[in-house]
């Protein structure tokens, strides 16, 4: 059912913005699966000593980058390199 869900989830996000290149809503579901599970959350925010609101801020960007083809977007990350 979380799978289901989060299908659902991929398809409202999709009317917003495409998916990148190459990735298909099977894939994209496959990624919020793995980032939003319970097991991540408990690994970074119980485990690592995240708190709720730097797991979500992360989580959102991570998401972002990952999933959709968005321009010149600010992700609250810092750059690299």
């Amino acid at each position: 059912m979380r799978i289901d869900g989060y299908r659902g989830m991929i398809d409202l996000l999709r009317a917003q913005a495409p998916l990148r290149a190459n990735l298909s809503p099977e894939r994209a579901t496959d990624v919020l699966l793995l980032l939003v599970s319970p097991s991540a959350y408990r690994a970074l925010v119980l485990d690592r000593g995240r708190s709720h609101p730097d797991w979500v801020a992360w989580t959102s960007g991570v998401l972002a980058e990952q999933l959709f083809e968005l321009h010149q977007r600010d992700t609250g990350r810092e750059p690299s390199g």
